[in-house]
């Protein structure tokens, strides 16, 4: 059991340099958590410090490096400002094992520490954290398992109905999943991501009035996730998709929704044809209505929970 507390005790020694100073000066509080016999003890703490203190280094540096490497624009941005906050990365973030893939894990880990420092006011531009924000979306939709089985339910769903007739339409159910999602952006994210992706960094970037609402879609077999630019009204139609409304009950709770009365008739018709863009982008699917049976769909998020 010591020798795995041994390992537990030197790979923290690697991570944390405010532990690893404690650990050699002898500080109970840095020995007490492991079990080691004095000899162990007398062994770690004979470690060559400078040999040590570089190692850490090394692995701090390639830790941030790693995670930089899937979020480029926030490279770009934030680079040599986050190097110099890393020996806080590494104390707060604490390398541990994961199933997901050591670049994946350390960049979530990454877009949650910028946040913190750029809302702290310790990072800038203030801006970032919206680039931020949407690099760690596109990670999310990319690589979770969720998203993937998603993009699979919802090309499914769509594979088995040829386009819809207009008659047909308002009949059938759409349905969202884990694929899609709806962010609100305070800056012009549209405008903004082809300039950072040039390799412009903009002098300055005003704030918008009203957030900007982006989709982002996962596709089935597709690398890149698809973005595209919304207004609240096509959010409405895709929070009110729910796997058990038919596009007629949804286009009705959008329009109960905006206040009393019914969609006007070239409204509704935006609607439809917004529903049938959405399903040709694999944003929804579209089923016909099964009365009997109860599914769940977990609805497009139209927010991430991110405030102004």
């Amino acid at each position: 059991m010591s020798i795995l507390d041994m390992q537990r005790a030197f790979g923290r020694m690697l991570t944390d340099k405010a532990f690893q100073r404690m650990f050699l000066d002898g500080d109970p509080a840095a020995t007490e958590p492991y079990r080691l016999t004095e000899a162990e003890l007398a062994s770690l703490r004979g470690l060559d410090r400078g040999r040590l203190a570089l190692q850490a280094e090394l692995l701090a540096n390639s830790r941030l490096e790693l995670a930089l490497g899937a979020l480029p624009l926030t490279s770009l941005l934030l680079h040599h400002q986050l190097h110099d906050h890393v020996d806080r990365f590494c104390a707060e973030f604490p390398p541990v094992p994961e199933s997901l893939g050591a670049m994946i894990v350390e960049a979530e880990r990454l877009c949650e520490f910028a946040v913190r420092l750029l809302r702290e006011g310790t990072l800038e531009p203030v801006w970032a954290e919206d680039v931020v924000a949407y690099e760690r979306v596109l990670l999310d939709l990319s690589t979770s398992g969720e998203a993937w089985a998603g993009a699979a339910t919802i090309a499914l769903l769509n594979d088995g109905i040829a386009a819809p007739s207009a008659e047909d339409l308002p009949g059938l159910v759409p349905v969202t999943a884990a694929n899609t999602r709806i962010v609100p952006f305070f800056h012009d994210l549209a405008e903004l991501v082809p300039r950072l992706e040039d390799g412009e960094i903009p002098a300055g970037v005003t704030r918008l009035e009203r957030p900007q609402l982006l989709l982002f879609v996962k596709r089935p077999g597709a690398v890149f996730v698809r973005r595209m630019r919304v207004n609240a009204a096509t959010a409405a139609l895709l929070e009110a998709s729910d796997g058990r409304r038919t596009v007629a009950e949804v286009c009705a709770a959008v329009a109960g929704a905006s206040g009393p009365g019914a969609l006007s008739p070239p409204a509704r018709q935006a609607a439809l044809d917004m529903l049938l863009l959405l399903r040709d982008h694999g944003a929804i699917g579209l089923r016909p209505r099964m009365d009997d049976a109860s599914t769940e769909y977990d609805g497009a998020a139209a927010s991430d929970g991110r405030n102004g």
